[in-house]
């Protein structure tokens, strides 16, 4: 029995091709989706029988295609699929002396279906695929819109919205046939993910007129626009039901810890820098946005207007990161569509897709801030930035100008304070967070603004403009020990102050709190929270000081009225920062030099096909390997890229790390 067999349009042949030995399958992560594909990826060119089946077709009708199935002969003597596709005849390159048929074989697999369909655009309110099969379209939800300036809603009920993830599902169903059976995502579905809400997709007109065209979009283009903001890829999985679905997640989540094989005496193992990740400077925000508005388009970094900033570095690069977006997040836009252009015939962004923040009910669209209000308050430069902060090959820099506004204080000690049960459910332990070092790193103050003596520790602003500020506060409860009928629920407060120069009159407060935490007398330890990180832009005037305080709020206790209750702001991880001025250069953000995949490992491997098999099983673990065999060289990383021939085993490898 040959072992290889070659069935085309249901003709298995006699004669296999000519080039069957170099059948290669490559297993890769995509740049342009960040996903990681099985593809096959060989030519073949067919002689005898397979060259008459090809060009009979082929005279028929050059614009038909047929079916290409080849199966390779497995161990108990029976044939396993190892590809299914097509041949498009138009394709087809014919030797007519030498009677040959060189082919590139079309993969139809969903993995095939993906990278072939990724661009094709579709309604999401259409009910078939590509081919003609049948599929169900996704919810469609009717979000009402607020004006930014009053925070009042429209009373809208008739503008139609589509869950972003509900959406990636229909578009994976499109492109796959429904071979693929859509998305999960515990990511895309968390609503703390999304500042409390979820992410909707629509068209301008749908929100003008509500009655508009629904979004026409590709799974490349909205997978693309998740990817720059929030930083996300994916890969195939298996369901309960054996099926395939797409699995969407944050990028780190598809880096796994444990390891899938180990290869060691390897020959010529080399290592490089994989240049096409270095960067010299990135660019962000909506390609499309209003200056107008509600919203600030003035302040960098905190808007949604499309921004390029340089990337520190000596890589000898010129390249740019492209985390611009075509898909419209900006409250400007919004707020000029649902104020302005309701109700006339301004149709300027009509045929746009817009992706706006909403309740997870599917009735409002997510109101931010106090007036002025605001939408998509986690789809500011800032916030993608953030999220892509792992991403990017270097630190950040504001401008190129002299920089003296930038600092960054911790605070070195634990403070306690004792307080006596029973406690009411009202604000405690009201106080000013002592940081006290601005000069061990990584603390650092550039213009020496920052007074981290006792009993000062604020920022003293060095002349006017717009300043950005962020702080985070770790509070923590102590319960006394001894009993186990004790509980409270608790949560931390941190809140930014910018006072007069004399520290007499505060001229502006802005705090966030946190999630609520509930804590049994069992636990001996610190319990510490963390407040989510609070981000403030003030406008600020030559000697204002800037003062951070914390608190803890008792929501509910049992405690009695001799029980001593010890509550803590944690040292180290409650952290104070100036991120600059508008006026003033910086760098917005350090770079992580352990958290960036940049460097490339490459070697040849002789590979089993059981072993093969367990690397695609396996994909998202790491490799462990070495030059040697003495494990202690042994290095670790994730699969980049593999081609592997079948037929010989050959294994070209391409590790990052």
């Amino acid at each position: 029995m040959e072992k290889y067999r070659f069935t085309l349009d249901g003709t298995t042949l006699i004669r296999n091709p000519e080039n069957w030995e170099d059948i290669k399958i490559t297993l890769e992560r995509q740049e342009d989706i960040q996903g990681l594909l099985l593809i096959f990826t060989s030519e073949l060119t067919f002689i005898k029988d397979g060259y008459d089946l090809l060009n009979e077709k082929f005279v028929v009708n050059y614009n038909d295609k047929i079916t290409a199935n080849i199966d390779v002969l497995n161990d108990s003597g029976n044939y396993d699929r190892l590809f299914t596709g097509l041949i498009l005849l138009s394709d087809i390159l014919f030797n007519l002396n030498k009677r040959t048929a060189r082919v590139k074989l079309q993969d139809i697999s969903f993995f095939g279906a993906i990278d072939n369909n990724k661009n094709i655009k579709t309604f999401l309110n259409s009910e078939f695929t590509k081919n003609g099969v049948q599929i169900t379209t996704p919810t469609a939800f009717q979000l009402d819109y607020f004006t930014p300036a009053t925070g009042v809603f429209f009373g809208f009920g008739n503008r139609d919205h589509y869950l972003v993830s509900d959406a990636l599902d229909f578009l994976v169903r499109f492109m796959t046939d429904d071979v693929v059976k859509g998305v999960v995502s515990t990511y895309l579905t968390t609503p703390s993910n999304f500042e409390g809400g979820l992410l909707y997709v629509t068209t301008g007109e749908e929100i003008r007129t509500g009655i508009g065209q629904h979004p026409n979009i590709s799974f490349k283009g909205l997978f693309q626009f998740l990817q720059r903001t929030h930083n996300i890829s994916f890969v195939i999985e298996t369901d309960s039901n054996g099926d395939p679905v797409m699995r969407i997640e944050e990028k780190e989540f598809f880096f796994e810890t444990d390891t899938s094989f180990t290869i060691r005496n390897i020959q010529d193992l080399e290592l490089k820098v994989d240049r096409s990740k270095l960067f010299s400077h990135l660019g962000v925000g909506n390609n499309i946005f209003e200056k107008s508005g509600n919203f600030s388009t003035t302040t960098r970094f905190f808007s949604f207007r499309d921004e390029d900033y340089l990337i520190e570095g000596f890589s000898n690069v010129d390249k740019a990161l492209d985390l611009k977006t075509d898909y419209i997040t900006d409250n400007n836009v919004i707020e000029k569509i649902v104020v302005v252009n309701i109700g006339t015939a301004d149709d300027e962004f009509d045929e746009d897709t817009i992706i706006v923040t909403g309740n997870t009910a599917g009735t409002l669209t997510s109101k931010f801030g106090t007036p002025d209000f605001h939408y998509n308050k986690g789809l500011t430069n800032d916030q993608v930035i953030l999220r892509q902060i792992n991403s990017i090959p270097l630190s950040i820099s504001k401008y190129l100008s002299a920089q003296i506004t930038p600092c960054f204080a911790f605070k070195s000690n634990t403070s306690s304070f004792n307080l006596v049960g029973a406690i009411p459910s009202i604000i405690v332990l009201v106080t000013v967070v002592d940081f006290d070092d601005d000069s061990t790193f990584p603390g650092f103050d550039l213009g020496a603004n920052f007074n981290a003596a006792v009993p000062n520790h604020y920022y003293e602003i060095p002349f006017n403009g717009v300043f950005t500020f962020r702080s985070r506060v770790r509070v923590g409860v102590l319960l006394p020990g001894g009993v186990t009928s004790r509980t409270i629920a608790f949560r931390g407060r941190v809140e930014i102050q910018r006072w007069n120069a004399g520290l007499s009159v505060i001229q502006e407060s802005q705090e966030l709190f946190g999630t609520q935490v509930s804590l049994t007398a069992t636990t001996l330890d610190v319990q510490g929270f963390s407040a989510p990180d609070l981000t403030v832009s003030m406008t600020c005037s030559t000697g204002e000081r800037i003062r951070v305080r914390s608190s803890i709020q008792i929501v509910s206790e049992n405690l009695t009225p001799t029980d001593a209750v010890t509550v803590t702001v944690v040292k180290d991880s409650t952290i104070f920062k100036c991120l600059g001025a508008d006026n003033d250069a910086g760098v917005y953000e350090y770079f992580q030099p352990e958290n960036y995949r940049v460097l490339t490992y490459r070697f040849q491997k002789n590979t089993n096909f059981t072993d093969f098999n367990t690397l695609i099983s396996q994909s998202l673990r790491r490799i462990k390997f070495n030059e040697g065999s003495d494990p202690a060289l042994d290095k670790l990383a994730w699969i980049d890229k593999i081609d592997y021939k079948v037929e010989t085993s050959e294994t070209d490898y391409q590790l990052i790390t």
